[in-house]
C-alpha cells in the first residue's frame, strides 16, 4: 500500500501522486492525517465543536502507546541533560 492524499506532492498531473510513479501493483489510499485534514476543512472553523471533535476523532484513529509515551519522556531527558 502507498498512502497519499490525492494532493501531495505539487497535486499536478504527472506529479508523485501519479499513478505511473508508483510500482506495479501498489494500492494507494489515503493516510490518517490526511483523512482528519480533509474532514477538519468541512467543518466551519467557527463552529464551537470543531476542536473538540477533531481531538476526538484524532483519538479514534490513533491509539496512544503508554510505552511509546515512558521511552520518549526518557529520551527527553537524556537530551535535556
Amino acid at each position: 500500500f502507498i498512502y497519499v492524499d490525492k494532493d501531495c506532492g505539487d497535486g499536478k498531473e504527472g506529479g508523485r501522486t501519479e499513478h505511473n510513479k508508483f510500482f506495479f501493483g501498489m494500492i494507494k489510499v489515503l493516510d490518517a492525517f490526511h483523512l482528519i485534514l480533509r474532514i477538519g476543512r468541512e467543518i466551519e472553523i467557527q463552529h464551537g465543536r470543531k476542536a473538540l471533535f477533531m481531538t476526538q476523532l484524532s483519538r479514534c484513529i490513533f491509539i496512544r502507546s503508554e510505552d511509546d509515551a515512558k521511552r520518549l519522556k526518557k529520551a527527553q531527558e537524556k537530551v535535556e541533560s
